[in-house]
């Protein structure tokens, strides 16, 4: 028996009219005679009386309507508290994103829903994609993504990666050739910032052996100030080193590191209110 089976029952009972309730209730009468004998089908017995074109409750129709008054309650006491309970929201993001745009965006979500239960993550895009197909995560912020079956995925925009070294590093590479045999400072594997230089060097047949790899991106910008080699990384993770001259930027003819920034969710994500409000913030912050 359903719900819509007590309601129609209940109705009736206050009615003491199939009309009347069908008329409360905004449905025919037909339709609540229905419901009537599917419950006395159920259980066996007449829960009214017809006669002289009334009708009268029996026993078990009182002995009913008070069960079917409890579960309704318990049903309205159900939905109060799932209409209270707060949203919540986990949003993941990689490093670069979560270092530059992400902080804007999850400001001014909160500003426009605060009573949403906001929490982030930030690491690399493998992790988080992981995290995603588990539902551990409602939302992710990526770069080069594998592009999982299970994932849906949106562009939001494309970022091209700066050749950084200290003024005192004695190379300017003049060829990607030349590069690839220099100490190089990378993000760790996993990362889409290290698949997009790698890609970049599988593309022309090169195999670079990193001289520094790290998950920390200051880390990495420390061992280029301290001329450990070039680094390879968004420019503005190192703006400040850039501005006052203790990175200097690089330029090789003919090679471009970029990548590619998509927001992903799980195929069976449901479009909560709250999350198309981060959507739209986040597609109004990555125009570029």
């Amino acid at each position: 028996m359903t719900k819509r089976h007590f309601t129609i029952f209940t109705e009736v009972c206050r009615q003491m009219s199939f009309s009347k309730a069908a008329e409360a209730l905004n449905t025919t009468q037909p339709t609540v005679s229905l419901a009537v004998k599917e419950l006395e089908e159920h259980y066996g017995v007449r829960l009214f009386e017809r006669m002289n074109r009334r009708i009268y409750m029996t026993e078990a129709g009182r002995a009913l309507l008070s069960t079917a008054q409890e579960v309704l309650r318990g049903f309205q006491q159900a939905e109060d508290q799932l209409r209270k309970a707060p949203y919540r929201l986990r949003v993941g993001a990689n490093v670069t994103f979560g270092a530059t745009r992400l902080p804007r965006v999850l400001a001014q979500f909160r500003r426009k829903c605060p009573q949403v239960e906001l929490s982030a993550l930030v690491g690399n895009s493998d992790g988080i994609e992981r995290l995603l197909l588990e539902n551990r995560l409602d939302v992710g912020l990526v770069d080069n993504v594998t592009f999982s079956q299970h994932l849906r995925v949106q562009p939001l925009f494309q970022e091209d990666m700066a050749l950084l070294c200290a003024p005192a590093f004695p190379h300017r590479p003049q060829s990607l050739e030349e590069l690839a045999t220099l100490p190089l400072l990378l993000r760790e594997r996993g990362s889409g910032t290290r698949r997009s230089v790698d890609r970049v060097f599988e593309e022309h047949s090169l195999s670079p052996q990193p001289f520094l790899e790290s998950v920390s991106s200051t880390a990495l910008i420390e061992a280029a100030r301290a001329g450990l080699g070039v680094l390879i990384l968004s420019p503005s993770l190192a703006r400040r080193e850039l501005e006052t001259g203790a990175l200097l930027p690089l330029a090789i003819p003919g090679a471009r590191f970029f990548r590619q920034y998509f927001c992903a969710l799980h195929k069976q994500k449901a479009l909560s209110p709250p999350l198309e409000e981060l959507l739209a913030l986040l597609r109004e912050n990555c125009q570029e």
